[in-house]
Formats: C-alpha cells, sequence, structure tokens
C-alpha cells in the first residue's frame, strides 16, 4: 500500500476508535452514531478503506457492534475488526449511574494471536478503550496499550512499557493526557541502542470549521532520549538529551492559522555538555481553504480510486500527480495576499555558561489578489513586498572552546590569531561586536535590505530611500 493508503488506513483505525464513544447519550443515539454516521464517515475513505460487515446487536440493557473494515485492495487488502461493547444508562452495568459505557478493542482471530505472541511477545489485546458517557453527554475514555518485550525478526531488541492515554470530550471540546514510559531498541548488527524514558503529553481542542486545524494547546515532557553507537571505524557516539520540555498553541482567525511551538532541553555530546537547547518556531495568517484546495488536488477519492486499479492505475495516479505537483507553484502564491509568515523565532544553545542564538522570519505584506494573477505577476513588484529578517549573536568565548576542541595534536590557535580572523569581518561590516559577543542583524522590507543598520544594495532593486 502507498504512504497516501497507509495514511488513510490510519486515520480510520483512528477514526474507528474515537468513534466508539462518540456524543453518545442514549440507546438509540448509540446505535445511529455507530452505525449510520460512522458508515457515512468511512464512504469518504473508499475504496482505500470500505466497510465489510456492521453487526449492531441490541438487548435490553446493553449492546455490540462489531465493525469490520477492508484496508487497501485487491491482493494486498486485510480486514480489521473492532467491537464495542455497550452498556445503556441510566445505569450502565447497575453499577454506576450515567450515560452509557462502552468497552471497545480489536477482534484478532487465533492465527493474528499466535504470530503477534510469536513476533512481539504480545497476549493482551493491541489496545482497549474504555468509554464513560455522563448523564450530561461528556464522554471519559481511557485507553492502553501493553507493554511489549521482543525480539525482531532481524534481530533487534524491543523494549516497550506500552502507553495509557484519557481524553475527556464535552461537545466540541476535548481535552487528553497521555504517558509512555520507557522504550528501548538495540540494534542485533551495530549494537546501536536507542531509549526514550519518561514521555508525557497532555493538551485541549476545539473542533471548528477545519476539522484538521482545531484550535487547541498541547504540552510534554522527556526525561530522556539517549542515543549510542560503536562504528567500525571511529569513536564510539553518545548522545544525551535530558529535561526536555514543549509547548504549542494553534488558533483560527477567521480562515487563517497561526501557531506557535516552543522546546527546551539540555544536551550531552560525548561529554561535550549544551545545558540549555531553546528552539521556538512559529506561523502567521496562513490562508486555511488555500491549504486545504492544495490537499484535496493531492488526497481526493478520484486518485484514492487509482490506487486500486492495478499498474494502469498507478501510471495514471503518477501522471495525475505529477500535474497537480506543476499547478502547485501559482496556487501558493495564493497565500500571500493574506500577509503570511513563518519563523524559526530563536534557537539558542548555553554553553560553557555562555548563551548563544539565532533567528530567522520570512513572509510578506501587503500583496494583493491581483498581484499574484498570471496575466498580472510581477516578480520584482513581489519582492518589494517581502518582509524578512535574520539575527545572530555569538559568544567570542565559543571560538575559543571550538578551537580548543579540534585543535587534536597540534597547538590551538592563540586569542591574538582568532581576533585577527575576526576582524575583517568586522572591518566590512559583517559583525559588530557588543562586549563578549558578535552579533549580526539583517532585515528586508519594501525592497531595501538592511545589515547592522546600514543600507545593502539589492540586484534589480533602487538604492535606499529611492524606492
Amino acid at each position: 500500500m502507498s504512504r497516501v493508503g497507509l495514511w488513510v488506513a490510519g486515520g480510520a483505525v483512528a477514526l474507528v476508535a474515537a468513534g466508539a464513544a462518540g456524543t453518545v447519550v442514549s440507546g438509540n443515539k448509540i446505535e445511529a452514531k455507530l452505525t449510520t454516521e460512522t458508515k457515512q464517515m468511512l464512504e469518504k475513505l473508499a475504496p482505500l478503506v470500505t466497510v465489510q460487515d456492521l453487526k449492531y446487536d441490541k438487548t435490553f440493557t446493553g449492546a455490540t457492534r462489531t465493525l469490520t473494515l477492508k484496508l487497501g485492495c485487491g491482493d494486498t487488502s486485510f480486514p480489521l475488526t473492532w467491537r464495542d461493547r455497550i452498556q445503556h444508562g441510566p445505569l450502565p452495568g447497575f453499577q454506576s449511574v450515567g450515560g452509557a459505557v462502552i468497552d471497545s478493542e480489536f477482534v484478532l482471530t487465533d492465527e493474528v494471536k499466535a504470530k503477534l505472541k510469536e513476533t512481539v511477545g504480545l497476549e493482551a489485546a493491541p489496545l482497549t478503550v474504555h468509554s464513560v458517557v455522563s448523564l450530561g453527554g461528556d464522554i471519559t475514555s481511557d485507553m492502553n496499550m501493553p507493554a511489549i518485550k521482543a525480539k525482531l525478526p532481524d534481530g533487534t531488541q524491543l523494549s516497550w512499557q506500552g502507553l495509557t492515554a484519557r481524553s475527556v470530550q464535552n461537545g466540541n471540546d476535548m481535552r487528553y493526557d497521555m504517558a509512555m514510559p520507557n522504550v528501548e531498541i538495540v540494534n542485533a548488527d551495530t549494537g546501536a541502542v536507542v531509549k526514550m524514558v519518561g514521555f508525557k503529553s497532555s493538551g485541549n481542542t476545539s473542533l471548528g470549521k477545519y476539522w484538521w486545524a482545531s484550535p487547541g494547546t498541547a504540552s510534554g515532557e522527556l526525561a530522556s532520549f539517549e542515543f549510542a553507537a560503536k562504528p567500525e571505524a571511529g569513536d564510539p557516539m553518545k548522545l544525551m538529551m535530558t529535561g526536555a520540555k514543549f509547548s504549542s498553541k494553534l488558533s483560527v482567525e477567521g480562515d487563517l492559522l497561526s501557531t506557535a511551538t516552543e522546546g527546551t532541553a539540555a544536551l550531552d555530546v560525548n561529554g561535550h555538555k549544551v545545558d540549555k537547547v531553546l528552539w521556538q518556531e512559529s506561523m502567521k495568517r496562513i490562508h486555511l481553504p488555500t491549504l486545504e484546495a492544495i490537499a484535496l488536488s493531492f488526497i481526493n477519492k478520484e486518485n484514492m480510486g487509482l490506487m486500486c486499479q492495478g499498474e494502469a492505475g498507478k501510471a495514471a495516479l503518477e501522471q495525475k500527480i505529477q500535474q497537480v505537483a506543476a499547478e502547485l507553484p501559482p496556487k501558493l502564491l495564493a497565500l500571500l495576499p493574506h500577509n503570511p509568515e513563518y519563523g524559526i523565532d530563536k534557537v539558542a544553545a548555553t554553553y560553557q555558561g555562555k548563551e548563544g542564538e539565532f533567528g530567522y522570519s520570512l513572509g510578506t505584506q501587503g500583496v494583493t489578489a491581483d498581484d499574484v494573477k498570471p496575466e498580472a505577476m510581477n516578480p520584482m513588484a513581489l519582492i518589494q513586498k517581502v518582509v524578512a529578517s535574520a539575527h545572530v549573536k555569538l559568544p567570542t568565548a565559543w571560538l575559543r572552546a571550538i578551537a580548543d576542541a579540534t585543535k587534536d595534536d597540534g597547538e590551538a590557535p592563540t586569542d591574538e590569531a582568532i581576533n585577527a580572523m575576526i576582524e575583517p569581518a568586522i572591518a566590512k561590516g559583517l559583525v559588530v561586536r557588543e562586549g563578549d559577543f558578535l552579533v549580526a542583524k539583517a532585515s528586508i522590507k519594501n525592497g531595501a535590505a538592511m545589515l547592522n543598520g546600514k543600507p545593502v544594495p539589492l540586484p534589480g532593486m533602487p538604492p535606499v530611500g529611492q524606492n
């Protein structure tokens, strides 16, 4: 199956798992959600995902839904069965008060169970979900994936302590928490080790006009990440990242998307310690209808149908994708009238007590819809509406540290020699010395470029002050 096919299939699995508890408050509503509406949603993924069988067996106090999907096409397709056991309220199972209780899991054949036990040592169901629907309609779902310890066919050792997650849904609003205690992979051939410990994440989101760009926030942490290898040639390598934390925010105003992401961590590479690494990234005013149109030109029902038509369909799909890719540049230009901006706002590192940083941003300002029409395209006029900035701040002490670390068996350059290498760049105005730092700041606006506060000519652009 192609990458797009796998993406769609994965989306279907997530849809089925999440939909097991979707906005249900009574037995009749449960049946509607888990039968008719499920079919309607999955029809959008045909023919890569089709409903092979759907049964809904009701009793006086509950029901069982069994859904079998066919993922993929032709000889490569395979079935996947998901089962929901539903206990209706107001006294689900006569054990609590609520709208309903739903227990969900994959249904595996004996052959698949034996294969999972043989390959990854898994005896329990690979995924279970327990959902409680309150009388008010809130849905609390607990998801569990069991631990795995196995030797894979290529000899790689895998140890995974499982995953747990909880989500609480109230109408269109949802919040979640998840945790993955430990993952360790050891390569049988090279002995390379990858180990991740203490991953946690939480967030909230609100379903909006664009389901794939729902506003919300997320945060998380990773206690440690380790990579160690001993290559046949060269020295051993060990990378350790500790105390990692991250956060993100996605907002939508009208049809414009903005995001902000930040992460911090400490690094140790072969004994060279970086006390703190900070990363900040943002996007502003990205036009969602344009993004949606571009995505649908690649991923749509017609293209998914071609995937299921053998070699002829594959050739037709490749030709169509090439055509869509060739038409992509003018479609991307449709983003510009909305004043989009992208930036790696700040990447900073603290090494030997000194912090250095760099960052940049790129966007447009004042572009109109007429400016991006093919018949009226004027590249030089568009360039004058580009807004960009960049900055670098480098501790001079880092130059000394780099020289000492790379001297091998020879002598490291003296401070005088290092300064001699810096002075020409300062004399040309490429960098400015500010105390113990070398600083450079550049910007472009209205077709004029500035470097460290001084104008810099741009090819094809009039001198500063004449545009």
